[in-house]
């Protein structure tokens, strides 16, 4: 359980790689279809294989990741600044302000 947050960070860290440098040692498009390559099982020119329209499955993962963290961090983004800002109005008014943001939050 000590080594927990270390494994958190290894893995963000390696998965923000991918992020950043998903399509730099790729030649493959994520959505280029070759028909010679239509369903090819995981070999060294493409890691994890194909699928039926012979897309590399390596690289259509990257991307997916790429949507995937764009949404989670501009999600929480997002979060953070509409907390901050009830936070801070419900902190400075107080009284019957902060009880009515305190039951929407509660609501939701």
């Amino acid at each position: 359980m000590r080594n927990l947050p270390i494994v958190f960070i290894i893995t963000i860290a390696l998965i923000s790689l991918a992020y950043a440098l998903g399509f730099s040692f790729s030649d493959y498009k994520y959505n280029a279809m070759e028909i010679d390559t239509i369903l090819q099982p995981p070999s060294m020119l493409h890691i994890f294989g194909t699928d039926p329209l012979g897309r590399d499955l390596l690289v259509r993962m990257i991307h997916g990741s790429q949507m995937s963290l764009a949404v989670a961090f501009l999600t929480a983004f997002m979060a953070l600044i509409i907390g901050t800002v009830l936070g801070t109005i419900a902190g400075y008014i107080g009284g019957w302000v902060d009880e009515l943001i305190m039951k929407l939050i509660d609501f939701i």
